[in-house]
């Protein structure tokens, strides 16, 4: 067992817990969530949200004969280990193109990664990790140019039929992983601005 307590914000510091978790890092009620039986801590990511508004939203289109599909959602690894957050090339496109609509700004994708202009009314996104909302403010899924007027997107597409969710997602939670259980337990943690976790059924439609 390990926790996870991640966070880029001044006067603040990331660390690992090793064994029995640290109670005290857990400032709002925590959403405990199964993860898949294999190698990997893995879960069913069943879409993403655009803001607080549950009718802005991304539901990914089923594409059959894939083997993404797990629960209901894409299956996804999640990994501390990778900067950004990936996405299928399956969905990359369509969800690009409902993000930027979303924010009302045109955007051009370069060599895979989308690019925009820094000054927009970005909204916090919310990714469904089986029935919880894990959210990822602007600040943490954009990266400025060095003008500081281009921002690219975090969320980078991959070549295969699966998510990776990065660094991004781990940002200002306390996150424990329970091998022996098969579960992953967050919540934000001791110093996290982030509000508690969100619980979903689905995305709609």
């Amino acid at each position: 067992m390990f926790s996870t307590r991640f966070t880029t914000k001044a006067n603040t510091i990331s660390w690992i817990d090793i064994g029995t978790p640290d109670d005290e890092q857990t400032q709002n009620r925590t959403v405990t969530t199964s993860v898949q039986d294999d190698y990997f801590w893995s879960v069913s990511n069943g879409g993403v949200r655009f803001g607080e508004d549950d009718t802005k939203a991304f539901s990914y289109e089923r594409v059959e004969d894939t083997g993404a599909w797990v629960d209901d959602g894409i299956y996804t690894i999640l990994d501390t280990g990778a900067s950004d957050m990936y996405m299928s090339i399956l969905w990359f496109d369509s969800f690009v193109r409902e993000f930027y609509a979303a924010v009302g700004i045109p955007f051009e994708v370069v060599e895979g990664a989308a690019y925009a202009a820094c000054a927009a009314n970005y909204p916090n996104l919310y990714f469904q990790v089986n029935q919880a909302w894990i959210q990822v403010p602007s600040e943490d899924y954009l990266v400025e140019d060095e003008a500081g007027t281009q921002c690219r997107l975090r969320v980078v597409p991959i070549d295969a039929p699966f998510n990776i969710f990065g660094m991004p997602a781990f940002l200002d939670y306390y996150v424990t992983h329970n091998w022996e259980k098969g579960y992953i337990n967050i919540g934000p943690h001791a110093d996290s601005l982030k509000p508690e976790i969100e619980l979903a059924v689905k995305v709609p439609e």
